[in-house]
Formats: C-alpha cells, sequence, structure tokens
C-alpha cells in the first residue's frame, strides 16, 4: 500500500513539474538560450543545471530559504518566482518583498580537509 503511494506522489509531482514548465517555458527559452518549441517538447533536462549553482529566497527575519543545484526564473510583471532544481522538483512563489539570489559557488578543498 505504502509503494502505491509513492507512486501516486511521484506521478503528481511529475505532472506538477510539467506544469510549471509549460507556464513558465518563454522566460525558460530566454534563460538557457533555447527554443520555446524545445522546452515544451524535451522541458529540462540534467545539463541545464549546475552543481556550482542555487538559489536563495530571502525576507528578512522572516524567511531564508536556499535550494542547492538550483536556477530561478522571474516574472517582475507578476510579481513571482520560479525554481528550478536537480533534485528537489519546481518551486513557484510570489515575490511579495522577496529578495532573490542566484549564487553561483566556487571552492578550494585544501588536501588536509576532512568532511
Amino acid at each position: 500500500m505504502g509503494s502505491l503511494l509513492i507512486e501516486g506522489m511521484h506521478i503528481s509531482m511529475k505532472r506538477i513539474g510539467q506544469e510549471l514548465v509549460e507556464k513558465w517555458k518563454e522566460l525558460l527559452a530566454k534563460k538557457l538560450g533555447r527554443s520555446i518549441d524545445e522546452i515544451e517538447r524535451r522541458g529540462l533536462s540534467a545539463t541545464d543545471f549546475s552543481l556550482s549553482q542555487e538559489v536563495v529566497l530571502t525576507i528578512p527575519g522572516e524567511l531564508d530559504c536556499r535550494f542547492k543545484h538550483a536556477f530561478c526564473v522571474v516574472d517582475e510583471e507578476e510579481r513571482r518566482v520560479a525554481v528550478f532544481t536537480e533534485h528537489s522538483g519546481y518551486h513557484e512563489f510570489y515575490l511579495a518583498g522577496m529578495k532573490v539570489s542566484e549564487v553561483s559557488i566556487s571552492e578550494y578543498w585544501d588536501s588536509d580537509y576532512k568532511a
């Protein structure tokens, strides 16, 4: 029974993800340098995401939300942001006083570094 619930959630999340790609396809095409037609046909793929990029949403004193391996598109006219992550789904938020940051991370790990 648990597997049916998980399978159903997976199907539901996939459908929601497809709906967000469809809704944001124009801005996604511009951001990714691909045609709207290609976005419609192929959606997003692993090559659209970077291990060194993340999105941070901030409302001072209320919210500090970080999405790793992600990028975002902002619709200033509609006052919305869509965050697309490689492994944690696609999300849409109202801007409502929010700061949106796309952060590229460069790291150097010394040979003595222990995780």
